[in-house]
């Protein structure tokens, strides 16, 4: 993991390695990061959510529910998936200009990835990935382009 990951971060991506042994999964996928960022509680990425007026508890239960669900004709295998995440959310980090990977960019990059669990969970929470990317840029005072034409708009299945 790379040194610039902020603390909480670290820890949400320690979290979402838990998250998979839990759930009896050979490898972290993003429904696990985002399960880890929930679990870690504090970071600025459960802030932004709380203020979308997410109800934590049930995204957790949800994100669970499809995180094993079998999800077949997934655009990508997961563990590529969860790379994505990483490398999305360290290009969110610099497009940003800040020094650290935070829990706030990590959830950029799972908006970014099309992930069909992460998806669902979000989608039965009222929230489209595609449209909540803008939305959390603008919650964390973050200007410049949105890197939205890889966000995820695929919610069917």
């Amino acid at each position: 993991m790379s040194d610039r990951f902020s603390d909480r971060a670290t820890k949400a991506m320690q979290l979402a390695k838990g998250e998979a042994e839990r759930l009896n999964q050979p490898y972290i996928e993003p429904a696990h990061i985002l399960l880890g960022l929930l679990e870690e509680g504090t970071g600025v990425a459960v802030g932004a959510l709380h203020r979308l007026g997410v109800d934590l508890s049930a995204l957790r239960v949800e994100v669970e529910k499809q995180a094993q669900a079998p999800h077949s004709h997934a655009a990508l295998p997961a563990v590529p998936l969860a790379r994505s995440v990483i490398e999305y959310a360290i290009e969110e980090s610099r497009r940003s200009n800040h020094r650290y990977i935070g829990t706030e960019h990590l959830l950029l990059g799972l908006l970014r990835v099309p992930d069909k669990a992460t998806s669902h969970a979000l989608a039965n929470m009222g929230l489209d990935a595609h449209d909540t990317y803008p939305r959390v840029l603008d919650l964390l005072g973050i200007r410049g382009t949105p890197a939205t034409e890889n966000a995820t708009d695929d919610t069917s299945d």
